[in-house]
């Protein structure tokens, strides 16, 4: 097959939805054609893409935007990155057009690929909804091309993948067909990490797009208490955002430059071999459909720490170690408890380990593509494909 992936939101750093769709085409890749359509100033996932990649370029980088037009500077980017997307016409005609995300900036372009390829299969991803909540008119924005986004999905998707069966059940609320919406999961490199054998060195480790969501200001409150009772204490934050220069700020005024290091973005083979060498593993998000970081950090064998979020118990069961969201005392109290009893936090890693195994990101890709495979070809029966996405669809209800 030919695949055209539409990925217009990459800007600093990389979101669970830009690692779901880069993990999975590097194994479609193997047995497929595969072409990017990305923008040229996300040249830090560039380096992960496979297949090739159809490149176009905007002015100015999104801190500009914001910079100059405040609110309205990220709907701005977008609103370029479509009329430039939507110009794109090459010459390839693709069996299947991807939107990566719901957002319209992915699936506006995606629907006028779809137009000028009318034997394609619409395909988008759904990650989850995020509504800031900091600002009344980001959130009303926000709210508004979420709908919108959603709204050309129902129509225009062949197929809708999510992470999660709330999601499916939303979808179906709102009368998207079942047959259409199937749940999946992200996934984690099982194989990237065996026999990865790193001496401990920091304490904890988070890692995460430096966003508010992500619980970052949280970071060095929790920190601050954990050493105070083990003040040698070290914490490793790992990922790049819009709000790390504010965290290093925070970090600096707290008292804990010497206790919190601040890597910002790292490549994979440093990331795994970071988490390899931290004890712990703490993640004081606030708002999340799935989890890869969390999965990750399992796959290298750690505790995992983290607020009470409904999503974690479809998902990882009742392998995490949860505090009341917002629990800053709690989430201390329970990473030293962890570092003052190595034998519990050996054994809790192990499992974890072996838990996290049937999320290899081999097994969701093959699902995926077999997913696709049954609408761009016709010729495999009807019934077959039901009972694959069955089978796909692992967290649906009636």
């Amino acid at each position: 097959m030919k695949v055209l992936v539409i990925n217009n939101g990459l800007t600093v750093g990389i979101s669970g939805g830009d690692v779901h769709i880069i993990k999975v085409t590097q194994y479609w890749a193997k047995t497929n054609t595969i072409f990017f359509l990305i923008p040229r100033r996300a040249y830090l996932a560039s380096k992960l893409l496979v297949g090739k990649s159809l490149v176009y370029g905007t002015p100015f980088k999104l801190d500009y935007y914001t910079k100059v037009f405040g609110t309205l500077g990220s709907a701005i980017l977008f609103t370029l990155r479509i009329l430039k997307t939507v110009l794109f016409n090459p010459k390839e005609r693709f069996d299947a057009i991807i939107a990566s995300s719901h957002y319209p900036h992915d699936v506006i372009p995606a629907i006028v690929f779809h137009l000028r390829n009318p034997k394609s299969k619409l395909v988008v991803y759904l990650h989850g909804i995020s509504i800031p909540s900091d600002n009344m008119l980001r959130s009303l924005i926000s709210t508004m091309y979420n709908i919108f986004g959603l709204l050309l999905c129902a129509r225009g998707a062949r197929l809708i993948f999510v992470i999660n069966s709330p999601t499916r059940k939303y979808l179906l609320h709102q009368g998207v067909e079942g047959g259409r919406v199937v749940v999946t999961t992200n996934g984690v490199e099982t194989e990237e990490v065996v026999g990865l054998r790193k001496r401990k060195i920091f304490d904890a480790c988070f890692m995460g797009r430096l966003v508010k969501s992500k619980g970052i200001f949280d970071l060095p409150s929790i920190w601050k208490r954990v050493c105070s009772i083990r003040p040698s204490a070290t914490l490793a934050i790992l990922g790049g955002g819009p709000e790390k220069e504010l965290i290093n700020k925070l970090v600096v005024k707290t008292g804990l430059k010497k206790n919190i290091i601040l890597f910002g973005f790292v490549t994979e083979d440093k990331k795994y071999n970071l988490l390899k060498s931290s004890k712990i593993f703490i993640f004081p998000s606030y708002l999340e459909s799935w989890g890869i970081s969390i999965a990750e950090a399992m796959a290298c064998g750690l505790p995992v720490v983290a607020y009470d979020l409904p999503i974690y118990k479809e998902v990882f069961n009742d392998k995490l170690l949860t505090v009341p969201l917002g629990d800053v005392d709690a989430m201390a109290k329970q990473v030293i408890y962890l570092l003052e009893n190595p034998e519990v936090t050996r054994k809790i890693g192990e499992a974890n380990r072996e838990f996290v195994k049937k999320y290899d990101w081999g097994i969701v890709a093959k699902r995926e593509l077999k997913a696709i495979e049954m609408i761009v070809h016709p010729s495999i029966r009807v019934k077959e494909a039901n009972a694959y996405a069955l089978n796909l669809d692992m967290s649906a209800t009636k």
